[in-house]
């Protein structure tokens, strides 16, 4: 099952807000083809709070019911967990044997196990976690999706196999020939983060459709800042394995191996030179103990190189005014160095 803690509403006292919390339990067992779920509050101040559970309870049914899924509400949390516990010893077909394998616990999905597990995710779950997320049409072929899921203990378990993150892609047509695959949505639930199941997600995926000679290209879709920076580290580090797996010394290469755009792949280029540039003045320069912000400290021809490519990316969205457009492209600048170029490069760092 998976666990949200969703806010209060607006008005509640302040005096109590300490003490309360919104409860959602969802069932994500791959096998259980029925959506069970508990929803509550804390004890404290629950009154105030039964109204929310009563707008969040009608507002699931209403997804569930679009969805065309029966969602059962267990009102009582020991019956939940009994509940849990019950359906993980009974015998479920074997979804197993109809699961892809990519990579480790990465799998993609046959169309059957998609319609039935996402249908409940996307119904129960995917509003809470992704903002302004728009449920995909799962009777479209065009639509991919992938999961990580935990693996029973023993062979012989009938403990079930639950989803810990999800990826969906969507395939268009890339003139003259081939597919641009698009990542939609990606997603690692709350109590399976920070293990590093995202990173793995992603690659795993991201190197069956570079060995897919279908795929031409692989984009994104309105990423998050937090998705930027795994993309930068997992395809960074992709890009040095190939590099030293066909023996190349430049980066001519650089789209067509890793199948990325051409402003990722710029990005990826600034990337790698200001890595360089660090671990020069890292070996030449005794480490400063000034208060200087990391992006006054990139070199000028580094530096004229990211805000280049800052205004090609962000050309249409710049104010017209000269000074407005400097201080703006300032801005970017910085943020793109503290916030990228920064985080990655110490993370890529620990990695090689």
């Amino acid at each position: 099952s998976e666990l949200v803690s969703l806010t209060v509403p607006s008005g509640t006292d302040e005096s109590i807000l300490e003490s309360l919390e919104v409860v959602l339990c969802v069932n994500l067992s791959i096998e259980e083809s029925g959506c069970f779920c508990f929803l509550g509050a804390s004890e404290g101040g629950k009154r105030i709070l039964e109204s929310a559970c009563e707008v969040i309870e009608a507002k699931l049914i209403e997804m569930a019911q679009g969805a065309k899924i029966d969602l059962e509400f267990i009102s009582d949390w020991s019956e939940y967990q009994t509940r849990i516990k019950k359906e993980a010893c009974v015998s479920h077909s074997n979804v197993s044997d109809q699961l892809n394998v990519l990579q480790g616990d990465v799998y993609r999905m046959p169309r059957g196990v998609t319609f039935d597990f996402y249908s409940r995710v996307q119904a129960t779950l995917l509003p809470f976690f992704i903002e302004a997320a728009t449920p995909i049409d799962l009777s479209d072929p065009k639509w991919t999706v992938y999961l990580n899921i935990s693996t029973p203990s023993t062979p012989s378990s009938d403990s079930h196999r639950v989803c810990r993150a999800f990826m969906t892609t969507y395939n268009y047509f890339r003139f003259p020939e081939g597919l641009r695959v698009r990542i939609s949505q990606i997603l690692v639930f709350p109590r399976f983060q920070s293990a590093r199941l995202g990173s793995s997600l992603y690659t795993a995926v991201t190197g069956a459709l570079r060995a897919d000679e279908e795929c031409a290209e692989i984009c994104v879709e309105d990423p998050t800042d937090g998705f930027e920076r795994l993309r930068g580290i997992c395809d960074f580090l992709a890009w040095q394995v190939a590099l030293k797996k066909n023996n190349i010394v430049d980066d001519s290469t650089l789209e067509s191996s890793l199948k990325i755009t051409k402003d990722h792949a710029e990005r990826l280029r600034i990337l790698a030179e200001y890595l360089e540039s660090k671990q020069q003045k890292s070996s030449t320069v005794k480490r400063s103990k000034t208060s200087a912000s990391p992006a006054s400290c990139v070199d000028e021809g580094l530096r004229k190189r990211i805000k280049l490519n800052l205004l090609r990316k962000f050309r249409k969205d710049l104010p017209d005014s000269q000074s407005e457009r400097f201080q703006k492209l300032t801005e970017l600048f910085e943020s793109e160095v503290e916030e990228f170029l920064v985080p990655v490069s110490e993370r890529i760092v620990s990695e090689l």
